[in-house]
């Protein structure tokens, strides 16, 4: 079993994806995903599909070049050309399992 790759640029997670992920999805042209701080990261992909069962959480794919992410506090991150999972890291505003999480800051 291979292992699967995991990248992070401040807030935003990419999950390398190892199986065929067909969930709901719609095309988008551009991704471009605003940190806590306002700041944006930048999505340079092929393909781009956001998943409309959550929020937040977008399939990117790239088969001819690698997958690239821009910020202006992080940089530019290159991810090797594949399929991936794109998040946003959530943090909980207490102890309470009750309370709706909250974006992390970046």
């Amino acid at each position: 079993m291979r292992k699967l790759k995991v990248y992070r640029q401040g807030d935003v997670i990419v999950r390398e994806l190892d199986e065929v992920f067909d969930p709901p999805v719609n095309k988008i042209n551009q991704l471009v995903i605003k940190s806590e701080t306002g700041k944006p990261h930048v999505v340079h992909a092929e393909l781009l599909y956001e998943l409309k069962f959550r929020d937040n959480a977008y399939v990117i794919e790239s088969a001819n070049s690698d997958i690239v992410l821009e910020h202006p506090e992080h940089g530019v991150m290159r991810i090797p050309r594949g399929k991936y999972l794109l998040t946003t890291v959530r943090e909980a505003t207490d102890n309470s399992f009750s309370v709706r999480p909250r974006r992390a800051l970046d």
